[in-house]
């Protein structure tokens, strides 16, 4: 209304921007969230992608404050999480740039006569209208993005790599494939505990890894209990029951493997099935993952 009296103070112009830092850390300072990268709207990943590097951070420093890891772990921190922020921010830009090409198609503009007529013609021309449903549908990645947001994996740091491939979907960005790989996100599956329905992802407690095994997996449950870290051990068929076989199905282990998960629900080690000496290949692999020794894949892979 013209007779509400207000003043202009400032006026700042926004620019689109997409950057990642060139380091996460720096002593004793960490960057996590928006101070560690800047991607553009088109996604909405910005938020997701500063929860998870919470989520990765908050374990390690627990982890380091409490004595039971070195203080290299923390440099996994950037090794994990910086190739994630640069693929989200290509994502976010590409997402950007193909937004373009419907008020493009549509043949819009500055001038609000012009883009009515513009308009009317596109609709109106059965080989523009092809066109514009074409740029239409370019814009699903934007959209659907579940591969980027679940199907996201760490190669390096706080892992035990067992030497196998990571899943390859036809579009990585929209589709999404549960694994049990080390690096990636325990897959979720409905497990029943204490009569309950829960989510495998609500078998992980925040404050200590978790040692999930198989039916005849007992000797890898006698491993844990001198671990070096402190660990929450759960036997299929002993402390949870498996309805929908989602140990062998989606996980695709065999009825003595193991897994051993991260407080932020990432695999950092996995057996797909019983090994001769399960103690020297879980203190392994918990040195390795901490960082306290050179990783061994061989002596993993060999047990396969």
């Amino acid at each position: 209304s013209s007779d509400v009296s207000f003043t202009i103070r400032t006026i700042s112009p926004w620019t689109m921007t997409c950057q990642v830092a060139e380091c996460y850390r720096d002593g004793r300072v960490f960057l996590i969230g928006d101070s560690a990268h800047c991607f553009p709207p088109t996604g909405g990943l910005g938020l997701n992608t500063g929860v998870q590097d919470a989520h990765n951070l908050i374990w390690k420093l627990a982890a380091v404050e409490a004595g039971w890891a070195p203080p290299s772990l923390l440099d996994t921190y950037e090794s994990e999480r910086q190739p994630v922020a640069r693929y989200n921010a290509d994502q976010s830009l590409q997402n950007a740039m193909r937004l373009l090409e419907v008020p493009q198609a549509l043949g819009l503009s500055n001038d609000a006569e012009a883009s009515k007529r513009a308009f009317a013609e596109t609709i109106g021309d059965p080989k523009r209208r092809r066109e514009l449903a074409a740029a239409i549908a370019n814009q699903a990645e934007h959209f659907d993005m579940l591969g980027l947001q679940l199907g996201f994996t760490y190669e390096s740091g706080a892992i035990v790599a067992d030497g196998t491939d990571k899943p390859a979907p036809a579009n990585p960005v929209r589709d999404f494939i549960p694994t049990s790989r080390p690096g990636a996100r325990l897959p979720h599956g409905w497990v029943e505990r204490n009569g309950e329905r829960v989510s495998t992802l609500d078998l992980v407690p925040l404050q200590n890894f978790t040692l999930l095994v198989g039916p005849d997996g007992s000797a890898w449950l006698d491993a844990a209990r001198t671990a070096s870290v402190p660990i929450q051990c759960i036997r299929i068929g002993r402390d949870i029951t498996d309805p929908t076989d989602w140990w062998t199905s989606v996980a695709a282990l065999g009825p003595d493997g193991a897994l051993l998960v991260r407080p932020d629900q990432h695999i950092a080690f996995r057996a797909r099935r019983g090994v001769a000496d399960p103690h020297t290949v879980l203190t392994h692999a918990i040195a390795s993952m901490l960082g306290r020794v050179q990783a061994n894949v061989s002596v993993v892979r060999s047990e396969r």
